[in-house]
């Protein structure tokens, strides 16, 4: 009997080597051992915010890191194998050339093994091809969002599009696990957080200091790295300095991967890769365990802590 179970094994392994990985980092993000300085230059309004005493993270946690991917980013390929043995009834150790696509445009999409041209094979492609990232925010897959009032007008359907993030963390555990086939994913101190940085104000300021802009770090952080900087309108209306907290609430650290991108927090990316595998799994075990067709691609929910 051809199954998921290999698949499921390898996720479970991913999960085995993260979770002492997601304890050790969080103990360590805890322990808060670095201090903000601020660097004023009031002629010109600027605020200049600097990082001091960080610790080194571990240099076997990117190790950790791809060796908890590359795992994950398996189990989706036997996905593909075991759906090609399905169908034609063989052992999954004979099925060669088969992989589980993922790709931002859709002339790269290919599955291998001749599969294009099976009829039996064509509504497990299809679902496939629905969790590619270039289907992601097609209404006829995902549907349209529902909280906006019925006249509006701006996009073609009266409504915009909802974007499952399915297709992206797919998306992202691919690219990491391809990264990681050239070189180690490496673990960093990182900065930039955009709901603190690019959403809220510095706790504290001044009712009549009249914030010009500010930036925030989005690069690996060594200690004494500028984190970011706010600018006020001149002349300032008096001296004033931000307390240390405001400036950690503001600034808020993270150890993350030193990969391009807006969320690159270890104990953010990584859970949220191996949820996209597991609704991968779970939309084609009915195939294996009852023979039915596999589940929508939207039956499988939002990953944990999603609002």
């Amino acid at each position: 009997m051809i199954t998921l179970d290999d698949a499921w094994a390898k996720l479970d392994w991913a999960r085995k080597q993260f979770e002492p990985l997601r304890s050790e980092i969080e103990a360590f993000e805890e322990r808060d051992a670095h201090t903000i300085s601020v660097e004023i230059d009031a002629d010109a309004g600027k605020y200049r915010f600097h990082v001091h005493g960080l610790d080194t993270p571990d240099p076997e946690w990117g190790l950790r890191i791809g060796d908890c991917l590359q795992n994950a980013r398996t189990a989706l390929d036997y996905v593909a194998v075991r759906l090609v043995a399905f169908i034609r009834q063989q052992d999954p150790r004979e099925i060669h050339g088969v992989q589980f696509p993922v790709t931002a445009e859709p002339k790269e999409f290919r599955i291998g093994g001749g599969m294009r041209d099976e009829l039996s094979f064509s509504g497990y492609l299809t679902r496939i091809e629905e969790l590619q990232p270039y289907n992601n925010g097609n209404p006829s897959i995902w549907g349209l969002r529902t909280d906006w009032p019925e006249d509006f007008q701006m996009f073609p359907l009266g409504r915009p599009p909802r974007f499952s993030p399915l297709p992206g963390s797919l998306a992202r555990l691919t690219d990491l696990n391809n990264i990681g086939k050239h070189r180690i994913v490496h673990a960093v101190w990182l900065g930039a957080d955009w709901q603190a940085n690019l959403v809220s104000e510095l706790p504290g300021i001044p009712a009549d200091f009249r914030e010009k802009g500010g930036t925030c770090s989005f690069s690996p952080l060594e200690n004494g790295a500028e984190i970011g900087s706010i600018e006020f309108e001149t002349p300032l209306p008096h001296e004033w300095e931000p307390d240390e907290m405001d400036m950690k609430r503001h600034f808020p650290l993270h150890v993350s991967l030193d990969e391009p991108g807006p969320s690159n927090r270890v104990l953010d990316v990584v859970p949220v890769c191996l949820w996209a595998v597991e609704a991968v799994l779970t939309i084609f075990q009915p195939v294996f365990s009852h023979g039915a067709p596999p589940l929508l691609v939207t039956a499988v929910g939002l990953p944990p802590g999603a609002l």
